[in-house]
């Protein structure tokens, strides 16, 4: 319509309908027209209406805000029947999020359990390195409510990129352990203590420089700071806490992981069993032969680790095949007529070469000493085999004293009960009595002191082990005596050491003698003259030692070293000579001593004990008799076990010597 007729509603009222009959009325005459508030836009989905009610979140998460809306809704609102509510934008949008993160989540820890089951081939190893995963969640999570931060979307994102990076510590760790394992290294506490040492930097790095780099997404504050902030949090955290918690829980994982479980539930089994059975509480330890005590020893101690690792040193320096002179790299210039223009300017390169017999030299110099290192290790072998020996023995002797003492506690404990019969029998008075009791209670006393004997020697034989397990011998009773066979000294360590430090003297003196070789010398140089470019010069010389006096001497002295060597080594064989002469006559003289013991002493004294005993229960012999019998069997039987034992200890001694 012209603008004219469409000035107000009543312009709408007046419009005109055309009849049938070819009459036309105003509009007002068919229907109502009036201003009422109505939709700007009326939507439709799936052929249904809807009505849209926007909402902005600010300073709160989208989940709890729809959670509040939805139970206020369900309280107070009541619709008419078909209609009902449904909540999408962003709160959609993070039902959505969510649903793919519980895929991609599982997705990413499966590829990361995969790819360190691929590195490492060990099952084992692979879940000690994934219990990095929860530690970091625990930091990730703390690290939101610190900031009063909720879960979302880009959080979850975060855990994912955290869980790659906090696996990275536990790979470092791990893969340093397994690196000292193949070293040789076996006592588990020891390398722990070293791998976490070594390795404590590049872990505490590997965590920093990640955290480093997401702290300003963190602290921002700019456009897409609400994004960002929940991510670099996460991650930051999580670092933080794995990093923790991977330096103190994973090597205390790694330490039961690598226990040898089944002899240990094993152990654990048959005790507690035991005790069961025979309602007695008691710790067992393990039984250890001597040759498994001796293989044990020298593999823990600490003292042979340090000497093996010398010998690695020595030995890789015996692998050098030869050694040169620096080389030397000079600028030089001279100048014509105080002109720079008309000077000599020169680049070059001059190397000094040694001839193969100093390098020869030198090399055997290192072989020489990797085999004195190995001499020293054998040595350090033997005197710890030697010490073993002497503690296992030991603990053997206080184990078999003890169990004669408990034995004539039984004596005593008899000798008192008999007489006190006697004596409510009126047929002694009350001091064979009470002296009994007193004889009674001193060997009690007496065992006492020998159980805390035995558990000091026990421990002193374990401290030679240097072992996780508390060990205990494998018998109770000190072997029979056993002749030895004679050995010459030669193949003796101690001989075989100064042989070899003699060996390296010699060496050290040819190494000396050639110093006095000449050395060859080459160079090239580059030169501009007078600005002239370029020219090129060469030299080849040799480098004759024309003052030898001092290198003289050096040698001499060297030589004097070899005597010195030959002279040691001759005094070490002298000496071991002379105590093997000592030893083996006192080795004699026990073995005659536990003889006359074993064989005479013993039997008689045995048999007058049973005929005095019996001839005090039936009163044909007086008390003092009797306990003048015990006494001298409990005499004769000591002496005989300290024979025993001071015969292992000279035979081991023996043995020492002989390198048997």
């Amino acid at each position: 319509m012209d603008e004219a007729y469409r000035q107000d509603i009543d312009d709408l009222k007046d419009l005109y309908i055309p009849l049938t009959t070819g009459e036309q009325i105003p509009l007002q005459e068919l229907a109502s027209v009036d201003f009422e508030e109505g939709p700007t836009q009326i939507s439709r989905d799936n052929t249904q209406r809807r009505i849209t009610i926007g909402v902005n979140a600010r300073g709160r998460d989208v989940e709890s805000l729809v959670k509040a809306i939805r139970k206020k809704m369900e309280e107070e609102l009541d619709l008419p029947t078909g209609y009902y509510l449904t909540y999408g934008g962003a709160f959609e949008n993070l039902q959505n999020a969510q649903a793919r993160l519980m895929i991609a989540v599982p997705v990413a820890l499966a590829l990361i359990f995969v790819l360190l089951y691929l590195t490492f081939k060990s099952v084992k190893q692979t879940l000690l390195i994934f219990t990095a995963i929860p530690m970091s969640v625990i930091g990730g999570i703390w690290a939101l409510y610190f900031r009063g931060m909720p879960f979302s979307i880009s959080a979850g994102v975060g855990f994912i990129a955290l869980f790659g990076v906090a696996v990275l510590n536990g790979i470092v760790l791990i893969a340093y352990f397994n690196q000292l394992k193949k070293e040789g290294m076996t006592d588990i506490t020891q390398l722990i203590y070293k791998g976490t040492e070594v390795r404590l930097r590049p872990v505490i790095m590997t965590a920093s420089v990640a955290s480093l780099g997401f702290l300003p997404m963190a602290i921002s504050t700019s456009a897409g700071a609400e994004v960002q902030q929940p991510l670099a949090t996460v991650v930051i955290g999580g670092l933080i806490m794995a990093t923790f918690l991977t330096l103190i829980i994973l090597p205390i994982l790694y330490y039961y992981s690598e226990r040898n479980w089944k002899i240990y539930f094993k152990e654990k089994v048959a005790v507690t069993l035991l005790m069961a059975f025979c309602g007695v509480g008691f710790a067992q330890s393990p039984k250890i032969s001597l040759d498994q005590a001796i293989a044990l020893g020298q593999k823990n101690y600490p003292t042979l680790k340090a000497e093996q690792l010398q010998v690695e040193q020595a030995q890789k320096l015996g692998t050098i095949k030869s050694s040169q002179p620096m080389t030397n790299i000079f600028v030089s210039g001279e100048e014509f007529n105080f002109a720079e223009s008309t000077g000599v300017h020169s680049f070059g390169v001059t190397q000094n070469f040694n001839l193969p017999k100093v390098n020869r030299s030198q090399r055997q110099v290192y072989q020489q000493q990797a085999a004195l290192a190995q001499k020293q290790l054998e040595l350090s072998q033997q005197e710890i085999a030697y010490h073993i020996s002497l503690s296992y023995y030991d603990l053997l002797f206080q184990k078999q004293i003890k169990g004669y003492a408990r034995s004539l506690v039984d004596l005593y404990n008899e000798l008192v009960t008999i007489n006190e019969n006697k004596f409510q029998a009126g047929e002694i008075g009350k001091l064979p009595l009470l002296t009994a009791q007193d004889q009674l209670k001193a060997v009690e006393w007496q065992l006492q002191i020998l159980e805390q004997g035995q558990e000091l020697a026990k421990t002193q034989f374990n401290d030679w082990l240097q072992a996780d397990t508390l060990f205990d011998v494998e018998h109770d009773k000190l072997p029979s005596p056993s002749e030895i066979d004679k050995q010459e000294f030669k193949d003796h360590p101690l001989v075989q050491y100064y042989h070899q430090s003699e060996q390296l003297a010699l060496a050290k003196v040819e190494a000396a003698k050639s110093q006095l070789t000449p050395q060859l010398q080459t160079g090239v140089q580059l030169q501009t003259v007078a600005g002239m470019f370029p020219f090129y010069g060469y030299q080849l010389g040799i480098n004759v030692p024309l003052f030898r006096k001092s290198q003289n001497t050096k040698i001499e002295a060297a030589e004097l070293q070899v005597q010195v060597q030959q002279a040691q080594k001759d005094a070490a064989y002298s000496e071991l000579e002379i105590q093997h002469r000592q030893l083996a006559i006192e080795l004699q003289k026990q073995l005659n001593s536990i003889k006359y013991l074993k064989e005479t002493l013993l039997p008689s004294v045995m048999e007058r004990q049973a005929f005095a005993r019996t001839a005090y229960r039936q009163g044909e012999a007086f008390y003092l008799e009797y306990l003048q019998t015990i006494e001298q069997g409990i005499n004769y039987n000591v002496a005989y076990l300290e024979a025993l034992k001071e015969y292992h200890f000279l035979k081991i001694k023996l043995e020492y010597l002989i390198d048997h």
